[in-house]
């Protein structure tokens, strides 16, 4: 699991392997919960833009990986960054498997 959230920043600029639908979700709703948490705390400590930094760090990790895991699904990799759709894309199985 730990692998799964230092990855994206290990391959930063791989915009052409693969990654595991596991790695995505992972890293996608611990930074999903990370900046809510962060928004939370910020406010409370007067810093009501720290959440801000916490997306501008993921901004480039999460392309990334997005772009990963639109190759693995075997999809145009520039449809993750459509809002709704490329997470929606991002939850297909991999190429060659079937839904279970």
């Amino acid at each position: 699991m730990i692998k799964d959230l230092i990855n994206p920043y290990l391959n930063i600029f791989d915009y052409r392997g693969k990654s595991s639908i596991k790695e995505f979700w992972t890293f996608y709703i611990a930074t999903f919960l990370l900046t809510i948490i962060l928004s939370v705390v910020g406010k409370r400590i007067g810093i009501e833009n720290l959440h801000y930094y916490l997306i501008g760090l993921n901004f480039f990790p999460m392309l990334a990986l997005g772009f990963r895991r639109m190759n693995d699904v075997g999809i145009n990799k520039w449809l993750f960054l459509l809002p709704v759709a490329g997470v929606y894309l991002a939850a297909l199985p991999a190429k060659g498997e079937e839904l279970k």
